[in-house]
């Protein structure tokens, strides 16, 4: 890593460095640089079971606000393809995309997996989605959840298209 490359560390306890890797071939993740023990695991014992440490490139961006139709639709192409390539998301919610000038780009792997094995974590907060179907500790996430979520967000988070729209009707 040259000195002045930014990038992002994280702790997690589960990780799909599968589904990262395929989205940023497909160009909506940034680049993971590392995924594995902490540098540390050897030396010291972690109370709790042990963590997974996450390095990936910094991202410029914003957070989601607006989505243009061009990004929400290449949005939806590319987790489209991460399908047919066998996986499933699982938290596609706004906080979890940043918009760069390339579009959006997903920063947060960690429910993502393969289909059919895949699964909620024990600690979700239901609440967040709404009464989703099968959203629930230990269930499998699906590709409906993902699709719900695009659908989500085209409705709520506020398209820059009628923004533009209602401003040339006025």
């Amino acid at each position: 890593m040259v000195d002045d490359e930014k990038v992002v560390v994280k702790f997690v306890q589960q990780y799909s460095v599968d589904a990262h890797s395929m989205a940023h071939e497909l160009g909506f993740a940034p680049r993971l640089r590392y995924a594995g023990p902490p540098y540390w695991a050897d030396e010291i014992a972690c109370s709790y079971q042990d963590p997974l440490m996450i390095v990936m490139d910094f991202v410029e961006g914003v957070p989601l606000v607006t989505l243009t139709s061009a990004d929400l639709e290449s949005l939806k192409e590319k987790v489209g393809k991460l399908h047919e390539a066998g996986f499933v998301h699982g938290d596609l919610r706004p906080p979890n995309i940043l918009m760069t000038i390339d579009g959006p780009q997903v920063i947060d792997w960690d429910w993502a997996g393969k289909k059919g094995a895949a699964e909620y974590p024990s600690f979700i907060n239901t609440s967040l989605f709404n009464g989703l179907e099968g959203v629930k500790a230990h269930e499998f996430i699906t590709e409906e959840h993902d699709n719900t979520w695009l659908a989500w967000l085209e409705l709520r988070v506020y398209p820059v298209n009628r923004i533009q729209s209602r401003i040339t009707q006025v």
